[in-house]
């Protein structure tokens, strides 16, 4: 039994085989590489609308198909739309007969691919979409997902190989653009439509390789991907971003690596996205272009299509090795982009910083020399439509030890820089200048408009004004220059600053406990400013000063080269000494006193020569209990009228009216002393020229060691006794130089002249005439004068001036 079961086995196993065998032969007679083409190319060329043409064809019943020099071309020229060296499907029979496709290898090899657009934006292969009811092509039959379950679809391997995709775009801009990829190799491993497979893709764009790899399902319709692309030049394809680009790029390096996944709903990546040799010229910053620079971007992001949202958990962003980070998510992506991020700048070395940027957008800063620690947080919300700056809504800026020079001297700032809404407010910041140390209070509103509205308080226990007002020269100052200079750029010469346009409103308070001046100590410096349109007012300037108070209010217009500016200044009992030393170092030791001042000041210029020609003053002056001394005035007339007493003058009371202008001061004014007085009358010179007549007056006893030498006549002399002495002062507040005024003495002589002849006259005539009715021994009496009389004494007046 079991051997008739093996024999019966035998022959129908035999006979399959000569089935499949007579199969394969008639196959073989029947399925010829013509009747394939004939068969073949016209349903495809009815298909696609445009000519086929096929090579060889390769056959095998049960292996699969070979077609060798595939050529389609376009439909209205003869232009390639695509083409293949080798296009070949292996697959394997016997699966077949149980509904189960298995290939092995789907192979194209050498294709190339042509993507033209055209001018009016339609594509060489639009007309390739599923033909439309009534049409003559007949498009697929769909199946039912019963069909798609009932056959089991395996394909082991899709090879593509040295292929080239050329992309050809006529509506780019007023020339071709043309691009190739070239190189291209594509490989998929175990095919399915229900199951994960992998995949892979390598090609090269320009010069620049590119690679993806990655996993892919066709059931539920996900991707997970890498991507790799190194050195891609960017700059070709200006003519798709050139006409919104804001400036002109000059070269763009492009390198990703990054990961990819997601659905059709819901897309993940995170990856690193470098731009190299970045050359560009933006038209926002003229003065800076960007060269040779490097933006590195990593991010991680969740990109939620269904509800048009970004995600981003994290993202790292550097300018040049400046970083920053940011968190957060962008919403309404299909309309009105919102953003709600967090942005972070990390601690950096500002010198880092300023390293890092565009040399010419950090040039106002090469003189200064910054350095110090910068660090900042920021949160955006908002729609971006409105603009960056309206999406900044909180925020602080971090400042540890930030310094620069500034005029000269050494500056620093620490502290935090809060940022509410519109609103920037620093509290308790330390302020350095120099040797000196302060705390600063700022607060400014609406600070994104302009003009900004700011305001400000400084405390310090103790402040140092001369180091804060010290220059130092700058280097190369003292180079020689050719030829000859400008009146106004000369070597050494002075710039006069400004005009500045500000755009802020600032109000302003300084309190400082102890101040110094000029070598002077300040008690209880107390300021209020204000600024307002480029004009800088001053509101109160208090203060407490060798021994007296002063008080100032000042106008400043800082909108006019060299500035202009009024002030009102006013004195109460300042001792005059340590003023004079301050401000005349050549008259220090000079004058004393306490000093009660009402000026008015105006003026322009920030350099010595344009303030003396430029300042004008005018005011009252009073003089308390006060001393001159020294080896300036007091020393010069000592030695000049031989009188040592007045080597140190004395006075109870000094006062008059001064005015400064064209570098002169108009001088009129009263020294009242016990021994001598003075009608000092004149100009002085800020240089410290003097040109006044003294109007000098001594005490009886000291006329009387003046004249007894015979230098002076006893006619100067008052009916009190005292001598009237018209002395003039020229040379220098140093070096005085006495002289009497002959003019003067010529008059004063005249006078008493006229007195004495005029007295002597008046006796002779009418005295005589009294005497004698004086002697017959009757009283005289009073009588009308007589016509004659009267004629007589108004011919006396009108000689003598009387």
């Amino acid at each position: 039994m079991k051997q008739k079961t093996r024999k019966y086995l035998i022959i129908a196993l035999g006979v399959v085989v000569l089935a499949v065998v007579a199969l394969g032969v008639l196959a073989r007679m029947l399925i010829t590489p013509e009747r394939i083409k004939t068969a073949l190319i016209p349903r495809v060329e009815k298909a696609l609308n445009r000519p086929v043409e096929i090579g060889e064809v390769d056959f095998s019943f049960f292996s699969g198909i070979t077609l060798r020099d595939l050529t389609i071309r376009e439909r209205a020229t003869e232009d390639v739309f695509l083409s293949a060296g080798q296009v070949s499907l292996d697959y394997q029979f016997w699966p077949l007969l149980k509904k189960r496709i298995i290939v092995d290898e789907v192979l194209l090899r050498q294709p190339h691919i042509r993507v033209e657009r055209m001018a009016d934006g339609t594509f060489n292969f639009s007309d390739l979409r599923p033909a439309a009811e009534g049409s003559e092509i007949e498009p697929p039959p769909v199946e039912t997902d019963q069909e798609q379950q009932d056959i089991d679809l395996v394909i082991s391997t899709v090879l593509l190989r040295d292929g080239v995709v050329e992309w050809v775009d006529h509506a780019a801009g007023e020339d071709e653009f043309r691009y190739q990829l070239q190189e291209l190799d594509l490989q998929i491993s175990d095919l399915s439509l229900v199951e994960e497979f992998p995949w892979r893709v390598e090609a090269l764009l320009g010069d620049a390789p590119l690679a993806l790899s990655g996993n892919a399902n066709l059931q539920d319709k996900s991707v997970r991907a890498q991507v790799a692309l190194a050195g891609f030049d960017v700059l070709p394809f200006k003519p798709y971003f050139g006409e919104k680009f804001p400036g002109q790029l000059q070269s763009l390096l492009l390198d990703l690596k990054l990961t990819l996944a997601g659905t059709p709903e819901i897309i993940t990546s995170e990856g690193t996205i470098q731009l190299k040799n970045i050359g560009m010229q933006l038209q926002a910053m003229p003065e800076a272009p960007i060269k040779n620079a490097e933006l590195v971007l990593g991010y991680d992001l969740r990109l939620n299509l269904p509800q048009s949202m970004v995600e981003i958990p994290q993202g790292r962003i550097s300018f040049n090795g400046l970083p920053l980070t940011l968190a957060g998510s962008i919403t309404d992506l299909k309309s009105a982009a919102k953003v709600d991020l967090d942005l972070t700048l990390p601690d950096v070395e500002i010198q880092q910083a300023v390293a890092a940027l565009p040399a010419g957008l950090v040039k106002p800063l090469a003189g200064l020399d910054p350095a110090g620690t910068l660090g900042a947080s920021f949160e955006l919300a908002g729609p971006l439509a409105e603009g960056i700056w309206e999406t900044l809504k909180n925020g602080e800026i971090r400042l540890k030890d930030v310094r620069a020079d500034l005029a000269g001297q050494r500056a620093a700032l620490s502290g935090l820089l809060r940022l509410q809404g519109d609103d920037l407010t620093g509290e308790n910041l330390a302020v350095a200048i120099g040797p000196n140390r302060a705390r600063f209070d700022l607060q400014a509103r609406d600070f994104t408009q302009k003009p900004i509205n700011m305001t400000t308080a400084l405390t310090a226990e103790r402040f140092n004004i001369d180091a804060l007002l010290a220059q130092k020269e700058p280097d190369g100052s003292k180079s020689e220059t050719k030829g000859p200079a400008k009146a106004d750029t000369g070597p050494g010469k002075k710039q006069e600053i400004g005009p500045f346009d500000l755009p802020i409103r600032l109000s302003g308070t300084a309190v400082i406990d102890q101040a110094l001046y000029k070598g002077l100590t300040i008690q209880q410096l107390r300021s209020r400013y204000y600024l307002r349109d480029n004009i800088l007012v001053v509101e109160e300037l208090t203060g407490k000063v060798a021994g007296g108070t002063f008080g100032e209010t000042a106008r400043i217009d800082l909108g006019k080269k060299g500035l202009e500016y009024t002030a009102r200044l006013n004195t109460k009992n300042i001792q005059l000494d340590p003023l004079v030393s301050a401000f005349f170092p050549k008259g220090a030791g000079t004058l004393f006193g306490g000093l009660n001042l009402n000026l008015d000041l105006a003026g322009r210029g920030t350099t010595k020569e344009v303030i003396q020609q430029a300042l004008t003053a005018k005011g009252d002056i009073l003089l308390q209990n006060g001393k001159l001394t020294g080896t300036g005035l007091a020393s010069g007339l000592a030695t000049f009228l031989d009188l040592s007493e007045l080597r140190e003058i004395n006075f109870q009371q000094a006062k008059g009216q001064i005015a400064l202008n064209n570098g002169n001061m108009a001088v009129d004014s009263t020294f009242a002393g016990k021994q001598v007085e003075m009608f000092p009358k004149g100009s002085v010179g800020l240089d410290g020229n003097l040109d006044l007549d003294l109007g000098l007056r001594l005490s009886p006893e000291m006329y009387r060691k003046v004249s007894g030498g015979g230098k002076l006549p006893s006619l100067l002399k008052d009916e009190k006794g005292w001598g009237r002495i018209p002395l003039s002062v020229a040379g220098t507040l140093t070096s005085p130089k006495f002289a009497l005024d002959s003019s003067a003495l010529q008059a004063e002589a005249e006078e008493k002249a006229k007195q004495k002849l005029q007295k002597t006259l008046q006796e002779k005539l009418f005295d005589r005439k009294k005497g004698a009715e004086s002697e017959t021994g009757q009283p005289a009496e009073q009588k009308p004068a007589e016509p004659a009389e009267e004629l007589l004494e108004g011919v006396f007046k009108g000689l003598f001036g009387n």
